[in-house]
């Protein structure tokens, strides 16, 4: 009779500590340029606050779009809010043609910005703006840099003696610690 012993490995961490000075800094944050060249019409300042979909940079042949996407936002906010009365209200028939104006004025809100996003920079991500490049007035290139972003992220670099930076290459850092913090 023959007996086999088997084994099961259960994965889990595997802890090794390299004791290290480093430095932490702020990665720069994306540069957006203007993607048509004119007179600038505006500039969003820094510390401003944006979110997906803002204008942050716009010339003057931005000007009419500009202004048809602040008066189809204006009857975007009219038709849900008549929307919502029908739908407290009840009539279905009344709030389901309300909605059907909704999606419409959404689908042109949509067509304005891919048109805005030609000749304005829009912001495609939420962030802060760190650094305004341009002046309202100033006269600007396609491809001129209008504005930076702020970054989300951070870069660490340490300072390992040679034999830790070869092991720590080996195994792969999954968490850094920093001062007790993960």
């Amino acid at each position: 009779r023959t007996s086999v012993r088997t084994l099961t490995v259960v994965p889990g961490p595997i802890v090794r500590y390299f004791a290290s000075t480093g430095s932490l800094a702020p990665l720069p944050g994306p540069v957006l340029k203007f993607p048509f060249a004119g007179k600038v019409l505006k500039v969003a300042k820094p510390g401003t606050a944006v979110v997906a979909g803002d204008v942050l940079a716009a010339v003057e042949a931005a000007r009419p779009l500009l202004g048809q996407l602040a008066q189809q936002r204006e009857r975007l906010a009219f038709y849900q809010q008549m929307a919502e009365g029908m739908r407290q209200a009840g009539n279905k028939v009344e709030e389901e043609r309300q909605m059907a104006k909704v999606e419409e004025r959404k689908a042109r809100i949509a067509k304005t910005m891919r048109a805005l996003a030609q000749v304005a920079v829009v912001a495609s991500s939420a962030g802060t703006v760190e650094e305004s490049f341009a002046r309202d007035g100033d006269t600007v290139e396609a491809g001129s840099l209008a504005v930076r972003l702020s970054s989300a992220g951070h870069r660490a670099t340490f300072d390992l003696p040679g034999a830790q930076a070869a092991e720590a290459r080996r195994l792969g850092f999954c968490q850094v610690g920093v001062d007790g913090n993960l």
